[in-house]
C-alpha cells in the first residue's frame, strides 16, 4: 500500500516516525542515566547477574522507585504507540512488557561493571514476576488501558 495519494480526499497513512523517535530518545536516556558515569568498567561481582540471587535491597528510596516506574512507563507507552498503535490482541502488550524487562535486566547487569553503581533487583520490573512465582498466584496489577 502506498503512503502517497494523488486524491486529496483519501487520507495518507504515515508511519509514526515522531513517536518512534521519541521512544528511541527515551530508551537512550534510560541507558545513559542507568550507566552514568561511564568510567571504571570492571566486574565487581562473581557474575553480572549475581544481583538476582541477592533478593530485594534492604534500603531504597521512594525517589528511586518513582523515577524507575516513570521512566519505564513512558518507555512502554511510547513502545506500544510506536510499534503496535492499532493492535487489538494481547500479544503486543506482552512484547512491550518483555522489551521493558529485557532493557532493565541488561542495564542492571551492566551496572555490575561500574564502581559507582549498585545493581538491584528492585530496579528490575521482573520483581513482580519473582513475587508472583513465589506466591500461589500471579501478582496483582492495575488494569491495562489498552484493549
Amino acid at each position: 500500500m502506498s503512503t502517497h495519494s494523488s486524491d486529496p480526499t483519501i487520507p495518507v497513512q504515515r508511519q509514526p516516525v515522531v513517536t518512534r523517535l521519541l521512544w528511541l530518545v527515551v530508551a537512550i536516556a534510560i541507558v545513559y542515566l542507568s550507566l552514568y558515569p561511564l568510567e571504571g568498567w570492571r566486574l565487581r561481582h562473581p557474575s553480572p547477574v549475581s544481583f538476582l540471587s541477592l533478593g530485594l535491597p534492604r534500603y531504597y528510596t521512594r525517589a528511586d522507585i518513582i523515577s524507575n516506574l516513570a521512566a519505564y512507563l513512558v518507555f512502554g507507552l511510547l513502545f506500544q504507540l510506536a510499534w503496535f498503535r492499532h493492535a487489538r490482541t494481547p500479544g503486543p502488550m506482552g512484547l512491550t512488557i518483555a522489551a521493558g524487562l529485557l532493557l532493565s535486566l541488561v542495564l542492571e547487569s551492566l551496572q555490575s561493571y561500574l564502581p559507582t553503581r549498585v545493581p538491584s533487583l528492585l530496579d528490575v520490573p521482573i520483581t513482580f514476576a519473582h513475587r508472583g512465582a513465589r506466591s500461589s498466584g500471579p501478582p496483582s496489577a492495575p488494569s491495562s488501558p489498552w484493549p
